[in-house]
């Protein structure tokens, strides 16, 4: 602060730490009426419609996928995602909408968790790599 003060520049800092504010206010607003708008919609029985335009594709991929009967009728879908936020939410927003069977694995392990789930989470990511590496050698596709 000294440093800008001395600079003169103290009351453009003020202008834009204001603007700041106000633009990070606005924005706490909008995400508490999306948060809303999302609750909502959760609440009708199996609503695969969302104001969320990726969640809604989303939902109208998976959906079209098991009617398909694709891949021998294998249902399962498996989504990858580089945030553990993005893939809870998945998990709460596909659960209260009606899909069942559905998991959301982390990295991350909850100080909660057991060492028993632990074990069980690294014995399912071993699972996957196998399935991986099997369906790589038979040239199959996922």
């Amino acid at each position: 602060m000294v440093d800008i003060d001395r600079s003169g520049n103290i009351e453009n800092y003020k202008k834009d730490l204001k603007a700041d504010i106000e633009a990070l206010q606005l924005l706490q607003s909008n995400l508490i009426q999306f948060e809303r708008k999302i609750a909502k919609e959760i609440k009708k029985p199996r609503n695969h419609n969302s104001e969320d335009d990726k969640l809604e594709t989303l939902i109208n991929r998976i959906v079209k996928k098991r009617q398909s009967g694709e891949n021998g009728g294998n249902a399962k879908v498996l989504i990858f995602t580089v945030y553990k936020d993005t893939a809870f939410y998945l998990f709460e927003q596909l659960t209260a909408r009606g899909f069942d069977k559905v998991a959301a694995v982390s990295g991350d392990f909850p100080q909660f968790g057991t060492k028993k789930v632990k074990l069980k989470i690294r014995t399912y990511i071993g699972t996957l790599c196998s399935f991986h590496q099997i369906v790589q050698r038979k040239g199959m596709a996922i």
